[in-house]
């Protein structure tokens, strides 16, 4: 019952008259989304802008990579993406919105799991895409996931090439996939 609270909030479609959610009631959805039992598929079918968020990562690499390396690279950065988007992260957790947010498309979260004594600040990027704001890319502690990973790649295909690359991010997301549960690619 819940998830099909999450849904109908997620899919809103507003009256002519009134304005879509916004970037924070978008972040309280997708949080809320992120917990029930198909939290993940939610999350990613919704909720996050696919395009934008690979193509921030993987987009400078193209001059430097094959056709293929970079289809590739970008269908494992996505694997991976989906792997990274982990229900439990929140599971037993309080959260709440920090006020204000940090800008007009940044919204952040202060998540705290008291018995674990847990607590790190998430905070999603929104773009509008058409109707509906979109998490293009999100930081904790306010470390970026887009301008990490895009470095991170960065330096491997400097020091080890295209190859080396396409191998890395493939084991890395098998590892990640072992370990919490995600998609079969």
């Amino acid at each position: 019952m819940r998830a099909l609270g999450v849904l109908a909030l997620a899919m809103w479609t507003a009256p002519a008259w009134a304005s879509p959610p916004g970037p924070v009631q978008r972040t309280e959805a997708l949080l809320t989304a992120l917990q029930a039992e198909d939290g993940r598929e939610v999350v990613l079918t919704r909720f996050v802008d696919r395009e934008s968020m690979v193509n921030a990562v993987v987009e400078p690499l193209r001059p430097r990579l094959t056709t293929q390396q970079y289809q590739r690279t970008r269908q494992v950065f996505w694997q991976l993406v989906q792997v990274l988007v982990c229900p439990d992260l929140l599971t037993g957790a309080q959260w709440r919105v920090l006020t204000p947010p940090k800008s007009s498309t940044e919204v952040s979260v202060l998540a705290r799991k008291i018995h674990e004594d847990w607590q790190s600040e998430l905070t999603f990027r929104w773009q509008q895409g058409g109707d509906q704001w979109r998490v293009v890319d999100v930081a904790f502690d306010g470390a970026s996931l887009v301008a990490d990973y895009r470095n991170q790649l960065a330096r491997i295909l400097d020091r080890e090439g295209a190859n080396a690359l396409v191998r890395k991010l493939e084991q890395r997301a098998t590892e990640e996939r072992r370990k919490r549960g995600g998609p079969a690619p």
